[in-house]
């Protein structure tokens, strides 16, 4: 298996491994046990570590906070299953991030995932998506949960997802420290 750049300096410099050291490399879905190869850029397969048995599609749209908040929700999002992070400009959003340093804020969040989906051994990597707004999400079908403080119409999430709750995706909305309007 050929490895990328990132991951070679990772392996280098970072992890400070040799040539013959046991790597494990992760591979449309599938990871490998490896042996490290001379020239560090590629590995020897040996076996089959795990194959991918996500089943169930989590999207999670989650409001724009300050950077160490995000970056925390983005690394337990993925350590606990979460498939797909969609970022959203509420009304009420205190942290607010402008049209020319949303793609270098979408990359940061993007290597979060990843390196939080290799600490924990997953096999995929969740998808962080531009920055929307609430408007974009009206129409998205599946299991629909809205984490709110609002205490009208209110079912907990153990009533809303249990044994009879068939479903291959399921869409959370976590409203901003200012809380979610009407609109």
């Amino acid at each position: 298996l050929e490895l990328n750049e990132l991951d070679i300096h990772h392996i280098k410099n970072v992890m400070r491994m040799n040539i013959g050291d046991k790597i494990i490399v992760v591979d449309n879905k599938i990871a490998y046990n490896c042996k490290l190869e001379e020239d560090y850029c590629h590995a020897t397969i040996e076996s089959i570590y795990k194959q991918n048995t996500e089943n169930i599609y989590i999207r999670a749209y989650i409001p724009v906070l300050q950077e160490e908040k995000m970056s925390f929700i983005i690394e337990k999002g993925t350590e606990m299953g979460v498939s797909e992070f969609a970022p959203i400009n509420f009304e009420r959003s205190k942290f607010k991030i402008s049209k020319d340093k949303e793609n270098k804020k979408i990359e940061r969040w993007s290597r979060i995932a990843k390196e939080a989906s290799e600490q924990s051994r997953r096999l995929v990597i969740p998808k962080v998506n531009n920055i929307i707004s609430i408007k974009e999400i009206e129409t998205v079908k599946g299991v629909n949960i809205l984490c709110s403080l609002d205490k009208n119409n209110v079912k907990e999430i153990k009533n809303v997802l249990n044994e009879r709750t068939l479903c291959d995706k399921i869409t959370i909305v976590f409203g901003p420290e200012g809380g979610i309007t009407k609109s």
